[in-house]
This record gives structure tokens, sequence and C-alpha cells, in this order.
């Protein structure tokens, strides 16, 4: 039996706060397999970047968990002191975070502080150090390394700055690589590359990879599998092929609604009415429910129902068979 590198089972996460505590993530439960690219899609505020701060334990002072687990090659992350943790972030599991140049330090050169991981993880001499250094920097296809190595974040550019920020998350060549919005505040074209330059280092590596985006576009393009994220909730998990030919939830079919499509055609997107609930003061069954064309009393007055429709595709909704044909 194939043990997931990464399983979440029923982790939910409440967030205390001075008018009251706030449900950020109900019961959620999904895996990655190994060396497999999945991406966690859904609205700003629907909880990918918590869950991805959960894996690494680096959630938030106010943020607690409930309950839960967070399997991680076969280990429960959640059981272990934050000493150990030390050894997982950067070794086993790295994050690229969705603003290079805040995350980076703006007073050390890239060069020193690719150097500084490598150092607490890497079994290499101080010797050795550069070598590693602009090694990583080649890596990720950054021109003229020597040079680059004694630059500050200030000094390069944000897509030059992302390619800094892959090079520290593989130089120790990770089991999971997290991308939490890889790409925000890039062109279009600096979008591709760093996406193109992710998928062939995930290749390259053997490693998995979970991509956290709003763009669905974008993980269609470069994911096996996608999990679509609401208001702290999971509500379907399927292969990309399949959500896109056969989407179950009425989220999903609007999120798909919602993207651009390939002909750039504005008058084709579709908006989704609403916002997102208040989870401080509106408790729900379904968190989509005031959103929905479909909501009926069963929505409203019982916990969500998960459907696994086949082995690799599985939703919460009380008329997922409806939907399917609607």
């Amino acid at each position: 039996m194939n043990v997931p590198l990464l399983d979440i089972k029923d982790l939910s996460i409440t967030f205390k706060t001075r008018q009251g505590n706030v449900p950020a993530l109900e019961n959620i439960s999904f895996h990655i397999k190994k060396g497999e690219t999945v991406a966690v899609v859904g609205e700003s505020g629907s909880g990918k970047s918590v869950t991805a701060a959960a894996i690494l334990r680096i959630l938030d002072k106010a943020g607690q968990i409930d309950h839960g687990k967070i399997m991680f090659s076969g280990m429960n992350l959640l059981e272990f002191s934050e000493r150990y943790m030390l050894n997982i972030r950067g070794r086993e599991i790295s994050m690229i975070f969705q603003n290079p140049r805040a995350a980076l330090n703006p007073i050390r050169s890239v060069g020193k502080q690719i150097e500084d991981i490598i150092r607490m993880h890497g079994p290499v001499t101080k010797k050795n150090l550069y070598e590693h250094a602009i090694a990583a920097l080649n890596t990720v296809n950054i021109s003229s390394p020597e040079h680059r190595y004694h630059q500050y974040p200030f000094e390069l550019s944000g897509g030059m700055c992302q390619r800094v920020m892959i090079a520290m998350a593989i130089s120790c060549r990770p089991s999971l690589l997290i991308a939490d919005e890889p790409t925000t505040g890039l062109d279009v074209t600096t979008q591709a590359n760093i996406m193109e330059l992710i998928k062939t280092k995930s290749t390259e590596l053997h490693m998995s990879t979970l991509l956290i985006t709003h763009d669905l576009s974008m993980a269609a393009q470069y994911c096996d599998r996608i999990i679509v994220m609401h208001a702290g909730h999971i509500v379907e998990i399927s292969t990309t092929d399949d959500l896109y030919k056969n989407p179950l939830h009425p989220y999903t079919k609007k999120l798909i609604t919602a993207t651009p499509s390939e002909r750039g055609n504005v008058d084709d997107i579709e908006f989704i009415p609403g916002n997102l609930p208040n989870l401080l003061t509106e408790s729900l069954n379904c968190r989509f429910s005031n959103r929905c064309e479909f909501v009926d009393e069963k929505c409203v007055n019982n916990k969500l129902l998960y459907t696994e429709v086949s082995p690799t595709h599985s939703v919460a909704c009380w008329r997922a068979e409806e939907n399917a044909t609607a």
C-alpha cells in the first residue's frame, strides 16, 4: 500500500480575535502523492494560505489547531516539537512565498541567504558554501550568478527575486514544495516562466508540489489534481481533466465560468455573485449556501455531505447528482 507523502485528515483551525473566534478551516481532508502536483484554488479568504501555514507549523499566534492530523511520510507533524520542525522546514518541506521581495532579507545579499539555508540543512563544508550557492542560482537559470550572488533583493526585479526564492526552496532537494501564489505581481510572461521553472524542477527532483492559487486556468495547466476551497471548506477534489469536464459543485462551476477563456473574450466571463460569509457572525452548514442558486432546506439544516463520485473525484454538496446534469 502506497502511503501518501502528505495526508491531511479532518483539520480544523480557529483564529482568536477581539471580536470572537473565527473558524477559518473546518474538517478539511486531502492528500498528495509522491511526485504529484496538486493545486488548491479559491477566492481570497477561502483558507488556502492558512492550510499551507498549518502544514509548516507557522500559523499566526492567534491561530489554533482544534483537531485533525497532518501526516507527512507517515508521521503526524502536529506531534513534533518546534526544534524538530526546524529540521523539517527547508530540508523536507520548502515554501515559496507570494511576495518574494518581502520574504527575502533586505540587508543581506541573496547569495548569503542561499548559503544560510544550505548551511542549516545541507551536508556541506564552509569552504564549499559559495560553490553550492552559485550552483543553486544556476539551477534556476539566473544569468551571471557570480554577480547576482553579491546583489541585494532591492537590486533585482520581482521575477528575479522569485527565482532566488525558488533556488533557496529547492537547494536541499525537499520532498514537498509549497508554492503560495508564486506569480503574484508579476507580468504575464514572467508568470509563465516562473511556473515552467517550478514544474521543471519538480519533475527533475521528483518533488511533490502544492500550488496555492486563485487562478484556476494556471492550476489546470500545471497540476495533476485540483482542490477547490470556499470559506474554509473543501468543496470538490478531482483530477484536472475531470473537474473541467464534469464539475459537480456549484462553486466550482462558477469558478470555471469566471475564468477568462483562451480567446481572451471578456464577455465570456460570468462573475460570482455575493461574498464569502462572515465566519465571525455566520454559522452555516454549507458556507456557499448564501450564494447558491440551488440551495434548499437540506443544505441549510444538515452538515455537509461528502460524496465520493469516483476514486479520484469527491464533492461536498447535497445536490451533487442534480448539479451534474444542471
